[in-house]
């Protein structure tokens, strides 16, 4: 006989103390490792009911359970190791029978740590939710927090909507409605409130929850849907830690310690603070980045200083992680950032619980959270959270002596323009809270910038409104964005985007011949004949966007011809301007002397100057940077020059 597959079955029956009126079987084959595998019958309160006996391996076991009518139950098999019963050939099995019809089968073997059969009985409800943990510490701060929670669908329904309620210390507050669900039944899932939940005062708290309404109906179970947690609640604010590290694309142990301080962090998400300042000689070295490195007396890379004082980020472990985290301190610092376009806006507010020992000051500066254009020669193939530049002073801003109760609000901008930036939409801010006079670390906060990209600026070469126009023309268009079509297609022929109209837009179509760059910013119309004299005419153009899906609107241009064609227009030679573009200061060279006005791309006059015969100087720094126009009006001759203020 051939022992070597060989399978033995044992029956085993329970009777129930209540009226019979089910009967549920389970039938487990053990595989080779059956001092793994355990099981347990539960009914819907997680009161236990029955669980197995001694398993030997390779056997079949089948266990029938007499159950009241009335019951409903779950059945739960459990691996200690972790790959269910896959071990040996053949693995093991498992099926459940209710009323003699098979409701679960062994589908995978390797089904983990457990798995689990729900609906066992004909006393099982449609609605019925299991409140199964609070997920959130017991240990909390005036900090806001998530109220998360886990709950198992145990009725036949699936849930789509929980009126959940809560008490604080005997106090009910407002229930929160959570809508938008799908939860199938025997599911288990982890929800959270909307809102976060936030203490005011210090000391012990009994927080209660409970499901209140499953599908806007009362839970038909009401014994397992409400749990209780005593909370600890600190005097004060859970400080996030600061880290600021020193490294370079260049530096090799920089590219071994940098990993290793990441597998940390990322253990911690949202629990730290963090600044890479890119050291000398990296292609993103930021003066400022330099000025902190002498503050801290840098003598080489990879540095990092946790809280101000120094530690190897090589040797950083989610245990020395810990060391710095859990610590209360008396202040809150909230970032609320955006982007928008090329800039930064932040509103600080800085909240004191006691009395500050000293002057507090405020360092607020903006990193990228990955950057891969300064790769170097050290291996590494993009850096994170580097440093851009400083909000406040690379020193910090002076905050005050803060007493316990006050709070500060502050305001910051700034323009991205003069940094390493790559992409706008992947910025975050880092502040933190410090004592000069012995360098104490009070708070950090690092949060992410949410972006808005800024509408295309698009001017015409032609001023919006103006009249003595020549009808030979040539017209261009620029945007400082490229621009594609509404659909998000590539522009390669204009005739779509334009509407070129005699008199107003539901005019005389006017034949014109176009182009687009290749940078998709500069677009060329050129009429396929003369323009009429003393004629208005309207351009407009729309179905486009910018690259970054922002649509173009209010695009238009009115102007009016000359009322007589082939006088000779004394204005257009009468002036030079130079340098063009420019930056401060203009040079205009006049044949003779007029008035001269600057207008914006709107048509509205920005500045005035009285031009004399030869040369003039005009200072134009007070201009932002854009395209401007300079009118300038001999024997009743109006001419437009377009500039350039960068």
């Amino acid at each position: 006989m051939n022992y070597k597959n060989l399978h033995l079955i044992f029956w085993f029956t329970f009777f129930s103390t209540f009226c019979f009126g089910s009967e549920l079987v389970i039938e487990v084959t053990t595989d080779k490792y059956p001092n793994e595998t355990s099981w347990k019958v539960f009914d819907t309160n997680k009161n236990l009911i029955h669980q197995n006996g001694t398993l030997l391996k390779n056997i079949t076991y089948r266990d029938t359970l007499e159950v009241p009518a009335d019951a409903c139950y779950f059945w739960r098999i459990y691996d200690v190791y972790g790959n269910g019963m896959s071990n040996g050939t053949p693995p093991g099995d498992y099926k459940v029978y209710l009323d003699g019809a098979l409701v679960a089968s062994c589908e995978n073997p390797n089904f983990g740590d457990s798995i689990s059969v729900y609906g066992l009985g004909t006393g099982c409800v449609s609605s019925d939710v299991s409140l199964e943990s609070l997920d959130f510490s017991s240990q909390q701060a005036f900090n806001p927090f998530d109220v998360t929670f886990s709950v198992l669908n145990f009725g036949s329904g699936n849930i789509e909507s929980l009126l959940i309620g809560y008490d604080l210390g005997g106090w009910e507050q407002e229930p929160v409605l959570l809508e938008g669900l799908s939860i199938e039944f025997g599911e288990q899932v982890q929800l959270s409130f909307p809102e976060k939940l936030q203490f005011t005062t210090s000391g012990e708290v009994i927080f209660s929850l409970r499901v209140e309404k499953v599908n806007g109906t009362v839970d038909l179970n009401l014994n397992n849907n409400s749990l209780t947690k005593t909370i600890l609640v600190a005097d004060g604010y859970w400080q996030k830690p600061m880290h600021e590290e020193f490294t370079a694309n260049w530096c090799g142990p920089c590219a071994l310690a940098n990993p290793k301080l990441k597998a940390t962090l990322d253990q911690f998400p949202g629990q730290y603070s963090l600044i890479k300042y890119q050291y000398l000689n990296d292609s993103y070295f930021h003066v400022d980045g330099g000025r902190m490195a002498t503050f801290y007396g840098v003598a080489g890379v990879p540095s990092m200083y946790i809280n101000g004082n120094y530690f190897y980020p090589g040797d950083y472990t989610p245990e020395e992680f810990l060391t710095h985290k859990g610590q209360v301190t008396p202040v809150s610092l909230i970032l609320n950032p955006m982007a928008i376009g090329d800039s930064v806006f932040v509103n600080v507010n800085i909240a004191a619980t006691e009395n500050f020992t000293s002057k507090a000051y405020l360092r607020l500066a903006v990193v990228e959270n990955i950057t891969t254009g300064n790769v170097g020669t050290n291996g590494e193939e993009e850096f994170e959270n580097v440093f851009m530049k400083f909000l406040s002073n690379w020193g910090g801003d002076e905050i005050g002596q803060l007493t316990s109760g006050q709070s500060v609000t502050l305001t910051f901008k700034t323009k991205m323009s003069d940094t390493f930036v790559e992409e706008m939409n992947d910025l975050s801010v880092v502040g933190y809270l410090f004592y000069k006079n012995a360098y104490e670390v009070l708070q950090s906060e690092m949060v992410a910038v949410p972006y808005t990209p800024a509408a295309p600026v698009i001017s015409f070469s032609i001023v919006n409104g103006s009249v003595d126009i020549d009808t030979v023309l040539n017209l261009t268009i620029e945007s400082d964005k490229p621009l594609i079509h509404s659909n998000g297609t590539e522009i390669t022929d204009i005739q779509p985007v334009i509407s070129f109209k005699e008199n107003n837009g539901e005019g005389i179509d006017v034949a014109f011949t176009g182009s687009i760059s290749n940078t998709k910013k500069t677009i060329t119309i050129t009429p396929v004949s003369n323009l009429k004299p003393n004629t208005e005419y309207f351009i407009q153009l729309s179905g486009v966007k910018s690259d970054e899906g922002i649509e173009v609107s209010d695009a238009t241009l009115s102007f009016t011809t000359k009322n007589t064609v082939g006088i000779t227009n004394i204005a257009q030679n009468n002036l030079q301007i130079f340098p063009n573009p420019a930056n401060n200061l203009l040079t205009l060279n006049s044949l003779c002397s007029t008035e001269a006005t600057i207008l914006d791309a709107a048509g509205k006059t920005v500045m005035a100057k009285a031009l004399e015969v030869g040369f003039n100087s005009w200072e134009i720094s007070n201009l932002k940077a854009g395209v401007y126009f300079i009118k300038v009006t001999v024997e009743n001759q109006s001419t437009f020059y377009k500039i350039i203020k960068y």
